[in-house]
């Protein structure tokens, strides 16, 4: 139920400048900022993620048939709403390449071209979302201070360059639970979830570098998996299956569980992530004569105490 996605011009650069911009951006925003509209925080999940300021999520939500708002160069430099277009872009590339091919791989009587369409549908919707560790002293969060200056400087913390992944050994056993859950084992709702590998932005005091290679957080079917940083990674939804036309077809269908954990992130690190969720087109219609489900589903969660407004799930 999950595909990497290689190859594909001009992403590699795309999504560290898109996912560095917004990370900078994020950094240099106060609390007052929380409701801009643009890059917003959203303080009911802040606080079932480790609460006291522990931990602040900042996102920017677009449809796909919708650039993103050109307030975001106001906010965060002129330059960034072309660099979130060309990640963007990216995805489309991806998505492109990837879904229609299920289509033949199922069999086009079966499908219809289901997978296509949704690609074409241009009904999706876009999570950019950038995540912070500011820690707690004293009850107060560490590096919150709305009149703090933005650290100096950062130091990306890419986990693994093309060179470090090995195609015999893609991936590492999950150790038994995840620490703070930043999204809970789930599935999504959508026909697809195309996503990147997320950007770990460290602070300019944090030394530490994990180009060793890691998950970035992500548990994928119950593994941890060393996603390279040239990669997008395209993962079914329940959407795949309870839609598709052709019900004996549909049950085949992998639908992976995925979990987002934090713990791992140090003190004044970030975690930038970009993902879009792959509607249906609006006229298709289920096996029981229902239309595509709409943007205000929720995803299928299994962490019970995870708290989230999204319909894009971080991973």
């Amino acid at each position: 139920g999950a595909m990497l996605v290689r190859g594909i011009p001009g992403y590699e650069t795309a999504r560290i400048d898109a996912l560095e911009t917004l990370a900078s951006c994020a950094r240099s925003m106060d609390a007052a900022a929380i409701s801009d509209g643009v890059l917003a925080g959203n303080a009911r999940w802040d606080r079932a993620h480790g609460g006291n300021g522990e931990f602040t999520r900042r996102t920017l939500a677009a449809e796909t048939s919708r650039r993103v708002p050109v307030a975001i160069d106001a906010q965060c430099g002129d330059g960034a709403r072309q660099k979130l277009e060309a990640l963007r872009d990216a995805a489309d590339a991806a998505a492109r390449a990837a879904l229609p091919r299920l289509d033949d791989l199922l069999g086009r009587e079966a499908s219809a071209g289901f997978f296509a369409d949704a690609v074409r549908a241009d009904a999706s919707l876009d999570h950019f979302h950038v995540y912070r560790r500011n820690g707690v002293v004293g009850g107060n969060a560490a590096g919150s201070d709305p009149g703090a200056a933005p650290a100096a400087a950062s130091a990306r913390r890419d986990d693994v360059s093309s060179s470090d992944v090995s195609s015999s050994a893609p991936l590492q056993l999950a150790a038994p639970r995840p620490g703070l859950r930043g999204k809970g084992e789930h599935t999504d709702v959508g026909v697809a979830v195309v996503m990147t590998p997320a950007l770990l932005v460290a602070d300019a005091t944090d030394e530490d570098d994990d180009r060793g290679g890691s998950s970035r957080g992500l548990t994928l079917g119950g593994r941890h998996p060393i996603l390279p940083p040239d990669a997008v990674l395209v993962m079914l939804g329940e959407g795949a299956r309870a839609w598709y036309p052709d019900g004996d077809v549909a049950s085949s269908i992998a639908v992976p569980t995925h979990e987002m954990s934090l713990s791992s992130m140090s003190l004044g690190s970030q975690r930038a992530w970009f993902g879009r969720m792959v509607f249906p087109a609006p006229e298709t219609r289920s096996r029981l004569g229902r239309r595509g489900p709409t943007r205000s589903s929720s995803s299928n969660d299994r962490g019970g105490e995870d708290v989230d407004d999204d319909v894009v799930d971080d991973v």
